[in-house]
């Protein structure tokens, strides 16, 4: 169950990093010739920038994501003590329905005994 939380976690954060991407990257401008006025300069420039960009995106990302990660080892871990105290509450209250029964049984069985020796008596 664990194993599976920690899936749905980690295609949950695959799917924000996406999406956020989506939204923080502009529309690709209209097609442009490469070497219409950018010098080889320019565009190393250029490069650098979009690598640094790249860069950061990544490095977000990755940070939202372990986040994600901690927030839902968290939370796993709340649900499997929740879990357990519930097993426990519910063996507990098995234990008392059996005690219970018990005395039930015990206190029929008196009833019958009483019954008997005062139906002997009466004859």
């Amino acid at each position: 169950m664990i194993v599976a939380c920690l899936a749905a976690v980690g295609a949950l954060t695959v799917l924000v990093v996406f999406q956020r991407r989506s939204k923080g990257v502009p529309a690709a401008p209209a097609a442009q010739p490469d070497n219409v006025g950018l010098s080889e300069a320019d565009r190393a420039r250029l490069q650098a920038e979009a690598d640094a960009h790249a860069a950061q995106l990544k490095a977000k990302a990755e940070r939202e994501a372990a986040e994600i990660l901690g927030k839902a080892a968290t939370v796993a871990a709340t649900a499997a003590e929740t879990r357990r105290d519930a097993e426990a509450e519910a063996k507990a209250a098995m234990d008392e329905v059996r005690r219970l029964r018990a005395d039930i049984e015990r206190r029929e069985d008196r009833l019958g005994q009483r019954e008997q020796r005062i139906d002997e008596l009466a004859r």
